[in-house]
């Protein structure tokens, strides 16, 4: 009786792991704003480099950074300014002033100025999302490192 009874725990809790565990897999935990900013960059370079228009595609990359910062918890206030948002979130995420500012003056720029997105603004939004990764990916590096360390 005891051994059934063993068997039967040990079903159960062999159950309720692999429950769990798929459970894991399907609905990830919410993003840090860096990994979701991070998730995102590499689709939007992507787009990006495709888009023909250059004002479409610099609105697209300030778009998509900030429905990514959004679903991370660091969503844009209704009357917030781009600049004043920059300044909220650059203390939220490890990104450079110079990297998410010269995005947002492009983001500026293409959307609210009736002066032409030249193709080369294009080719600057698409390095600076190239810096705001190398930027993300090293503080991922440290922070791993760090983790690591302390573990150690």
């Amino acid at each position: 009786m005891l051994v059934v009874g063993g068997l039967v725990a040990v079903a159960l809790l062999a159950w309720y792991l692999a429950v769990r565990g798929r459970r894991s897999t399907r609905e990830p935990g919410p993003q840090t704003p860096e990994e979701a900013l991070a998730d995102v960059l590499a689709e939007t370079l992507d787009d990006l480099r495709a888009e023909r228009d250059a004002r479409r595609a610099v609105i697209a990359a300030y778009a998509r950074m900030e429905r990514a910062l959004a679903a991370s918890g660091l969503p844009r206030g209704g009357t917030e300014a781009p600049e004043e948002y920059l300044e909220r979130v650059l203390a939220e995420i490890a990104v450079s002033r110079r990297s998410a500012g010269r995005l947002t003056s492009l983001f500026a720029w293409a959307r609210f100025s009736g002066h032409d997105v030249r193709p080369e603004m294009k080719e600057e939004a698409i390095e600076t999302l190239e810096e705001v990764q190398r930027e993300l990916a090293a503080e991922d590096a440290a922070r791993i490192a760090g983790s690591t360390g302390s573990a150690a």
